[in-house]
């Protein structure tokens, strides 16, 4: 079996939230121009940790204060046999430089998918870009509530906008852009194709039911594009459908599903696990559960009642 050459990728955020990426130069590859993750090469004797602070020293000029693994954020090229892994990379305090790259670019999160992305570098993006709390407005309300916040946040809280079938979206968005409790915090589109123009509207996020009935995905690669799941069936056609990311519910017993019980932080862990996407816990959870939720490999947590004020 051939072996693969390991490729690592830096996920740089400064302390507003941006995340930094880089501009390829116009080698004459396929990818020529193209934007990626700040990385390169694992030499023959390296760690992967040794060559990310030589790859960012010769590449920005800087020194790295932490380096982390992101568990599952790995992706593949069969073809090229290239395996690129991403990890959390804090700096020192030298500002990144252009050197071997056309350009260096501060983006939001969010807005990281609507730059040109390499192959793979695309295939990371969620594991860098994805929310970390995810506020989910109630189904049966007009006007958005006050977001709970955590100041340490200065990047990962998304909104998931639903509203009576009969309200059109645009309204909708509308009455978030008046309101001061949620401005310039993304919006995710509940079952609700396309996710059209407006700047704040990031992607879509599909029910369940609504994911079944598509054979793939149903949205641009410069959209984010979101699966609710309850069960592993369910995971892997999302993965299917090439979804940014899931969210898998439910953790605990919830007031709006009464009877049903929750699948647990373990046993929820393990269906997650065999899925490989950056997955969001749902269902009974509060932001307070943050950091258990890393803790059981979740990208980050999402509820209704408890994420309002």
């Amino acid at each position: 079996m051939p072996a693969y050459t390991e490729v690592v990728a830096a996920a740089i955020h400064d302390h507003r939230g941006n995340l930094l990426l880089a501009r390829r130069g116009l080698d004459g590859s396929r990818e020529s121009g193209h934007w990626e993750f700040p990385g390169g090469k694992v030499e023959s004797g390296e760690t992967p940790v040794q060559a990310l602070r030589r790859e960012l020293a010769e590449e920005l000029g800087v020194h790295c204060r932490s380096i982390t693994a992101i568990p599952g954020a790995l992706a593949q090229d069969r073809e090229r046999l290239l395996r690129l892994s991403l990890w959390r990379v804090k700096l020192g305090r030298e500002q990144p430089r252009v050197s071997v790259h056309q350009a260096i670019r501060w983006v939001r999160p969010e807005h990281c998918i609507r730059l040109p992305l390499g192959v793979l570098d695309r295939q990371l993006a969620p594991w860098a870009g994805a929310p970390r709390r995810y506020h989910i407005t109630h189904p049966q309300s007009v006007e958005p509530g006050v977001v709970r916040t955590d100041p340490s946040d200065t990047s990962g809280s998304w909104i998931l906008a639903r509203w009576p079938s009969a309200m059109d979206y645009r309204g909708a968005v509308e009455r978030f852009k008046r309101s001061t409790a949620s401005r310039h915090r993304p919006i995710m589109l509940h079952d609700c194709l396309p996710a059209g123009t407006d700047s704040r509207v990031v992607g879509v996020h599909l029910s369940a039911k609504l994911a079944a009935r598509h054979q793939q995905r149903p949205i641009g690669n410069d959209q984010w594009l979101a699966v609710s799941c309850h069960n592993l069936v369910e995971l892997v056609h999302a993965r299917r459908l090439g979804a940014d990311f899931v969210v898998l519910g439910a953790i605990r017993p919830t007031p709006s599903h009464p009877g049903v019980s929750g699948q647990g932080w373990q046993r929820a862990a393990e269906v997650r696990a065999k899925v490989g996407l950056p997955t969001i816990a749902l269902g009974g959870v509060t932001p307070e559960d943050f950091a258990r939720a890393r803790a059981f490999g979740f990208h980050g947590v999402a509820g209704i009642r408890a994420f309002w004020r």
